[in-house]
């Protein structure tokens, strides 16, 4: 696996687990590595790569009971610090394997899988279209579902891994005037807006693993 995190200074940290590194960490018996991105710990330790194995042990296989096939044992392996708690704030984008996975928008980081899964099942014309003007579309498409009218706009974001505060980034950016797709959020009555994702929450509160 490659991971390639891009910082807002410029700075550019890949790792490449197919450079430099032995072919077969784990071990002759070893037949499938296991790979874990931890963002669920992203806000909270920084971003960790956890990898495992499965090994074969011809002698002491198990039979499966229904298939009749040996099993393979899955052994835990290491885990790998690729960004600290710190650094977090500063990252711009997550990508592994060429796939983005996460990008910041308005001081918070978008969950880039979610985005990318909601824009191919409600936006046709999408490649035509930035992600600011994807995500005011998405916003306008979810709050006009049955039942969206009684959903905090917050968590109406979420559906689509944005937080509101990237939404607001999102609706300035777009080209389209408020109200074309979408509409912006109510804020509070003090006039300022709720920040926050789901998918980040926790991000100023460390919580040991």
């Amino acid at each position: 696996m490659k991971v390639v995190i891009t910082y807002d200074n410029g700075r550019v940290d890949v790792f490449d687990d197919g450079r430099f590194t032995a072919a077969q960490p784990f071990g002759s018996n070893a037949m499938l590595a296991n790979y874990e991105l931890r963002f669920d710990r992203l806000g909270q330790t920084g971003l960790w790569l956890c990898i495992h194995h499965y090994d074969i042990s011809p002698g002491a296989a198990q039979l499966d009971s229904q298939e009749g096939t040996p099993r393979a044992s899955r052994s835990r392996g290491w885990q790998f610090l690729l960004a600290e708690k710190e650094e977090v704030s500063h990252v711009v984008q997550i990508k592994a394997d060429e796939r983005e996975l996460a990008f910041r928008v308005g001081g918070e980081l978008v969950d880039a899988a979610k985005f990318k899964q909601m824009v191919d099942l409600c936006i046709s014309d999408a490649s035509q279209k930035s992600k600011a003007q994807c995500a005011v579309e998405l916003f306008g498409i979810l709050s006009r579902m049955p039942g969206a009218s009684v959903a905090a706009p917050e968590e109406i974001c979420s559906r689509f891994g944005f937080g509101l505060g990237a939404y607001d980034e999102a609706l300035a950016i777009s080209a389209s005037p408020p109200g074309s797709f979408g509409e912006r959020h109510p804020g509070k009555e003090d006039g300022t807006q709720d920040v926050g994702c789901e998918w980040m929450k926790g991000l100023d509160d460390e919580v040991p693993d």
